[in-house]
């Protein structure tokens, strides 16, 4: 049984980075930072059994939250998928991070392309980041966004935010495929 002592492990920052193909499919990375006082997640590298369980909870965890969202490419329905979790450490047992690697797919087209995802509004917990890069000959038209933003090259979009702003629970990004 895995402990209640994730209760204790506190997220402090997040990195998501998403690598959109030309032919519509997105791999995104997200990288949770915690700082973990107690070792717990540390104290599971020794206990495979009680790894696996919190690994798996993990997962149906971000797979749940993934499931409450609605992403929209081009107004067909994309089905983000989860596809594993992973423990690290940040050279110190009490840094742990968890990476998530995710997978959906859209339908794209040479032109304009809208990339849309709904979710529940709310306040940043933490401070986090998520970098956009879209495919050469790509150009980012349009961002619609509650967080800050901004378009580093033609196709690549950083977009952040910080603990304590709001969230509007809506994102829009249209760019040109050529």
């Amino acid at each position: 049984m895995v402990s209640d002592m994730t209760n204790e492990v506190e997220p402090i920052h997040a990195h998501g980075f998403f690598w959109f193909s030309r032919e519509g499919i997105v791999n995104q990375t997200i990288i949770f930072d915690y700082y973990d006082d107690k070792g717990y997640y540390a104290s599971l590298l020794h206990k495979p059994d009680e790894y696996e369980q919190e690994m798996t909870r993990l997962f149906y965890s971000m797979q749940n939250l993934l499931d409450q969202e609605k992403i929209i490419i081009n107004g067909i329905n994309c089905k983000p998928k989860v596809l594993t979790v992973s423990l690290d450490h940040r050279g110190l047992e009490n840094l742990p991070c968890i990476t998530f690697f995710v997978t959906f797919k859209g339908q794209t087209k040479d032109g304009l392309n809208r990339y849309e995802n709904f979710y529940e509004k709310g306040i940043v917990e933490y401070d986090y980041e998520a970098y956009w890069l879209f495919p050469k000959r790509t150009r980012i038209l349009s961002v619609e966004s509650s967080m800050e933003y901004e378009i580093i090259t033609k196709n690549i979009l950083i977009m952040r935010a910080r603990r304590g702003d709001k969230y509007s629970g809506y994102e829009k990004i249209e760019f040109d495929m050529k």
